[in-house]
């Protein structure tokens, strides 16, 4: 199935929404047997934006989830124990926010922010969570001739992930 715009608008604002399932179903073995690999995945979004005089801005985001199966063996042996192969499970969230102004003597201030989130369970070997945050700002100063200057900060950050 195709995505889905839900709503949209026009300059100097815009927006914009989709909501996309994703499905694979089982393959198939030449003897006809299933194989457990098929998956599945939603997905959903939006982005906003305006542009006013010398500035714009925008945000968009995304969330996600699904599963997915194991194809066989479908078993793990850890010293002598067997454990079955469960479906993996994902998940996440990301969000991304900009703002742009242009300087009167042709120069332009940045910012942008960005957050991601995401979790992924494989039964049952591990279970793996990341957070991940960002923050640039950006000065480009008017370029003189054929060159131009770019400088900008960029806090280091940390990922956080738990397995």
């Amino acid at each position: 199935m195709p995505p889905r715009c839900c709503w949209a608008t026009a300059a100097p604002r815009s927006a914009g929404a989709y909501a996309k399932p994703l499905d694979c179903a089982h393959d198939q073995l030449a003897s006809g047997g299933r194989v457990d690999d098929n998956w599945r995945q939603q997905q959903a979004g939006f982005r906003a934006g305006r542009e006013r005089d010398l500035d714009s801005a925008s945000i968009t985001g995304n969330l996600y989830r699904g599963h997915a199966e194991q194809a066989a063996p479908g078993v793990v042996n850890i010293a002598g124990s067997k454990q079955e192969l469960g479906a993996v499970r994902t998940g996440g969230a990301n969000l991304t926010g900009r703002w742009l102004h242009t300087l009167a003597d042709g120069g332009s201030l940045s910012l942008q922010a960005y957050a991601d989130f995401s979790r992924r369970q494989v039964p049952p070997t591990f279970t793996e969570s990341l957070d991940i945050m960002d923050l640039q700002f950006q000065h480009s100063l008017p370029q003189r001739g054929r060159h131009g200057v770019v400088w900008g900060v960029a806090p280091v950050g940390r990922v956080h992930g738990a397995a």
